[in-house]
């Protein structure tokens, strides 16, 4: 089993998309409801509670929004998915190249692309002077799936996340035996 992705590189909403449904899915109710028991104590008692539920978006979800960021999206083994790498997959091993950016163009037209790393084109890529990393196949704890993308999760001592899209592999049946194998 030896296969490799292209450079991918995670965007900024994708991991907030995955932050809140890995972690802040719970929050993420709290805040709602709290918002609407907020707002409908503003309809039936005082006009007042409508500056509380002011108070609830501007300030407590962003406070929400940032401890998620901070706490689990700043993880030393989740922070290189925002940076340009390339997963390569031996044996029983993984082992994540990094790049660096040399130019790109943005891409002025939104294409409902299947990636949102088609935002960009015309990107070349440089190796990067950052050390690869060497990975076991026993420090991951586990897999789950996303629509388009795998999460494999560090063990325990680990925390973090790494994130595999499908769209990274020459084509879906690749992606499919090398998860098969390295499961």
């Amino acid at each position: 089993m030896n296969s490799e992705t292209e450079v991918i590189r995670m965007s900024p909403k994708k991991m907030l998309s995955i932050l809140m449904m890995q972690y802040g899915g719970v929050w993420c109710i709290v805040g709602i409801a709290g918002f609407i028991l907020i707002l409908l104590a503003g309809f039936i008692f005082d006009y007042r509670f409508f500056m509380l539920a002011l108070m609830w978006v501007f300030l407590i979800i962003p406070m929400l929004i940032a401890f998620l960021y901070f706490f689990y999206g700043m993880l030393p083994l989740t922070t290189f998915n925002t940076i340009p790498h390339k997963i390569k997959f031996e044996d029983s091993r993984l082992i994540i190249e990094f790049f660096d950016v040399e130019e790109w163009e943005k891409n002025s037209s939104i294409s409902g692309g299947k990636d949102e790393n088609e935002d960009f084109r015309n990107i070349r890529y440089s190796r990067s002077e950052k050390k690869d990393i060497t990975l076991e196949k026993d420090n991951f704890k586990e897999m789950k799936y996303g629509a388009d993308y795998v999460l494999l999760f560090f063990n325990p001592p680990e925390p973090g996340w790494l994130w595999l899209p499908a769209s990274s592999f020459a084509n879906g049946d690749n992606f499919k035996e090398t998860l098969r194998q390295f499961n």
